[in-house]
């Protein structure tokens, strides 16, 4: 079982802090940002400047997620 999921969200949607979960490429195919980069909002405006309308993000598992909620009593 994998330790995150993708999900994809638009530009407007991401925010620093978030995970890159695929390399983001140009329209002829280079690299942008790698897997695994971790976003902050100089990032964001050049994928921007880039015109990149999706990227992919590495987020848990919402089963993961529930068990990792510590309750108070």
């Amino acid at each position: 079982m994998s330790d995150y999921v993708l999900q994809k969200y638009t530009i407007g949607k991401v925010k620093s802090g978030m995970t890159v979960g695929k390399d983001v490429l140009t329209e002829d195919g280079q690299v942008i940002l790698n897997e695994g980069t971790l976003l902050t909002d100089k990032l964001i405006n050049g994928l921007l400047f880039w015109d990149v309308q999706h990227v992919f993000i590495k987020e848990q598992p919402l089963l993961y997620q529930e068990k990792a909620v510590s309750v108070s009593p």
